[in-house]
């Protein structure tokens, strides 16, 4: 696209005979494919040159701003340069143009002087050729809501994350002292393996759960204007008769899953139609494909995109919280043949404090992972299970059939948990569109005379 820009607004010359001295204007012709006035493709951008010498007696301040209006034209056509005069002599030459709204070739509007700009000036024989270059931006720079994204977009939670360290420190600080206190009487006097086997799931706990936490959990983009646009006027009604236009709010559409009617609720801050099983996080102010429910404890949402990650962490803490607990008891047992309890306290107080961490945390996460293997099994998320979409007991004996189960135990557990991993619907890491380069060349010419 810029370089299509830059082929059709080459260059532009400026003549003595074409400035009208009692407007300060300099009317000009594009040298290469220029344009009519049609319609405006991109007005007002500022553009710093230095002195340029006409012919005899016609100068332009210096330092001065001009504002160049390009017409979009299928043949020759005027393009105009307006100086400012000489109000702005003092100004610092190494000045950046301020903040404005450009258009190109039906990109978006963007903050021109909000991006890294490009200057560069090449003499020219009589005049001057200013080339002007504006970077493009990341998509994570301009996502909605209230999630934290870090590493160039790579890593996205939401903002508040206190509970995740928490969860953190207490895995890091409960392994450390077993590793520390337990794992070297246990390698020494019972096996090996039992301190390599701690270290393995630690390490699938703390994957997992990074995983879960750094990962996008499905986030649904919102509308543009312009979709935003055509969604109202979906919904736009006149009353019968009388002919008195009206709007009635968007509420739910009706679509049909498997035999099943499923109604998309719209999304008043996203401003679409929500997908189906998608419902919008208060916390993080999104819309979440698949959504389960928002996790302090991960910092994160649990959706379409992170679910199985989240359930593998419960799994494998689980596992953890047992194992680590059955090792202290086993060298609390093994020590006190030998010693008393208090003696065994005395030598290894950490195994005491990783005993009441694991006793205390092993039945919540018990009881968690046992709940959303329930879940796995009926293809079900903990939002509709509160909600009770698809029991059969709020409409008798015909209640709500689940239309995204398989009806087959292993079947919906190979779709959870083994399934295809997703795209992200968010590019994060993609390019946005913006205006990219404006070359103009300023130099004497006396080709064309208006008189």
């Amino acid at each position: 696209m810029a370089a299509a820009f830059r082929q059709q607004t080459s260059s532009v010359l400026i003549s003595k005979k074409q400035l009208h001295s009692h407007r300060n204007i300099v009317k000009g012709m594009a040298s290469a494919n220029p344009f009519t006035a049609d319609r405006p493709l991109q007005t007002n951008i500022p553009i710093y040159c230095r002195k340029v010498s006409l012919l005899e007696n016609v100068r332009i301040p210096q330092p001065s701003m001009c504002l160049v209006d390009v017409w979009q034209s299928s043949a020759l056509g005027p393009i105009v340069i307006h100086p400012f005069g000489s109000s702005l002599e003092r100004e610092n030459f190494a000045k950046p143009p301020e903040p404005i709204n450009i258009s190109l070739m039906g990109c978006a509007a963007t903050p021109l002087g909000n991006l890294h700009t490009q200057r560069e000036r090449h003499n020219v024989s009589k005049g001057e050729w200013i080339s002007m270059a504006a970077s493009t931006k990341r998509q994570w720079q301009q996502l909605q809501g209230r999630n934290r994204l870090c590493c160039s977009g790579r890593i996205i939670m939401a903002k508040q994350i206190g509970i995740f360290l928490l969860a953190i420190f207490l895995i890091l600080a409960t392994l450390f002292l077993f590793f520390y206190f337990d794992g070297p009487f246990l390698y020494s006097n019972l096996s090996p393996a039992v301190p390599a086997v701690a270290f393995v799931l630690s390490l699938l706990v703390i994957g997992s759960l990074l995983r879960t936490s750094f990962s996008d959990p499905g986030i649904v983009p919102r509308a543009t204007p312009a979709e935003a646009m055509a969604t109202e006027r979906e919904v736009f009604e006149r009353s019968d008769g009388e002919g008195v236009a009206h709007t009635r709010s968007p509420r739910v559409k009706e679509v049909l899953i498997n035999g099943q009617v499923v109604k998309l609720k719209y999304c008043y801050t996203c401003k679409i139609y929500r997908p189906p099983r998608t419902s919008h996080c208060s916390v993080c102010d999104n819309c979440i494909e698949r959504f389960d429910h928002h996790c302090p404890w991960v910092g994160n949402c649990i959706g379409k995109r992170n679910y199985r990650y989240f359930y593998v962490f419960l799994l494998s803490l689980s596992f953890l919280c047992v194992f680590i607990f059955a090792c202290v008891v086993v060298h609390a047992v093994l020590v006190t043949k030998e010693k008393n309890f208090v003696q065994f306290i005395q030598e290894c107080p950490g195994s005491l404090v990783v005993a009441l961490i694991c006793f205390f945390s092993v039945w919540s996460v018990l009881g968690l992972t046992g709940f959303h293997s329930y879940l796995i099994t009926a293809n079900q998320t903990t939002n509709e299970d509160i909600k009770g979409q698809f029991d059969g007991k709020k409409e008798g004996r015909n209640g709500y059939r689940n239309p995204y189960s398989a009806g087959n135990f292993f079947r919906d557990c190979a779709n959870a948990l083994c399934g295809p991993q997703y795209p992200s619907l968010i590019d994060r890491r993609g390019l946005v569109p913006v205006a990219t380069q404006i070359d103009i060349r300023v130099t004497t010419s006396v080709d064309a005379v208006v008189p």
